[in-house]
Order: structure tokens, then sequence, then C-alpha cells
């Protein structure tokens, strides 16, 4: 096993924007086991068992916009924040992800915005796009923060609020005191 080389991405998979081809490119891709286990140390798995994906890159020559769909799947182990236990889940997930691409020996006659998207491109910065790390962001992204075990639940505990109401019926109301000493005032 190899580990990936500093500063690159656990799981790399580039393509260079200049060499796409005007029609769609399919990539089916998967993480090898070395880099299953760095990525789980970049995200704080326990192990990534399994990362694939399948995708769909697509350059746009008159926006200069580089389009990547497809839909990875993983296996994973993580910690459950409930009972501390490991346990292997299932995550996956859809990509669809615009970046602005304008390297330097691509001409573009406009960059195309769309105003009214929900979403701006992205931009890309120089020739590489790495469709692996993009992958791998979205897992990150997937990943539920607070993962818990099937089956377990989290312990009771009462609110804030209920509590306060409960130290208040043992409590003597300090207030109380500066009431009675106003009523005796008067």
């Amino acid at each position: 096993m190899t580990e990936p080389n500093a500063g690159m991405p656990e799981f790399s998979r580039p393509l260079r924007v200049d060499r796409l081809p005007t029609d769609a490119v399919e990539r089916s891709i998967s993480a090898k086991d070395g880099e299953c286990q760095s990525l789980a140390r970049r995200l704080g798995l326990e192990a990534i068992h399994a990362l694939s994906a399948d995708l769909t890159v697509k350059l746009s020559l008159a926006t200069g916009i580089v389009r990547v769909r497809g839909r990875f799947e993983a296996r994973v182990s993580q910690y459950c924040v409930v009972s501390l236990e490991s346990f292997e889940s299932s995550v996956s997930e859809d990509i669809d992800l615009s970046l602005a691409a304008v390297p330097a020996d691509i001409h573009v006659d406009i960059v195309d915005i769309d105003p009214l998207s929900d979403e701006d491109p992205e931009p890309l910065d120089g020739n590489i796009l790495d469709i692996g790390e993009i992958v791998a962001q979205h897992l990150s992204l997937a990943l539920d923060p607070h993962p818990r075990k099937p089956g377990v639940e989290p312990p009771e505990t009462t609110s804030m609020v209920d509590r306060n109401a409960e130290d208040d019926d043992e409590k003597p109301n300090p207030f109380a005191a500066l009431a009675r000493l106003k009523d005796r005032q008067h």
C-alpha cells in the first residue's frame, strides 16, 4: 500500500480540462485500500470499506463551465455518539456540480452565469479537475455529524426549563422577602 504524496488528496483522480473532449466523459472510479485508510483518517472515521462513483464530466467550450454529475456510494464504519460503539453504514448521494473553468489555452466566447440559478459555478483553480477529491468532499458532507448506531437511544435528559422549574419549587424565591417588606411599609 502506498500513501498519497504530501499535499495530494487521498483519493485523487485528476482530469486535464484542456484535454476533455467536446462530448461527455464517463468515469467509474473506486478507492483502493490505502486511499480508503488515508481518507478515513482525514474524515475522522474508523474505516472506509468501499468508495466508488459513476460520473459524467462535460465541458462546455461556449461557456467555460465544467459539469460533473453522477452518484457515489460508500460503506463506512464510524463511532456512535451515544454508545461510542463502532457500527457500519452505507452512504450514497447524487453529485451535480458546476465549475467555471477558463484555462489559458481554452478559448471561451463568454462565461455564462445564470443570475436566476440557485448555484453559481465554483471556480476551478488551474487546468486540473480532480473528480476523486470531488467525491471525497461529497462523502464528507453526506456523513451524519452525530452518527448513532441503529437501535441506540440517547440517554433521557431533562431540559433546562424543566430543571429550572424543579429548582424553583425547592428554593425559596429571593424576591419573596422584598415583597413582604414592601407589604409592611404600606
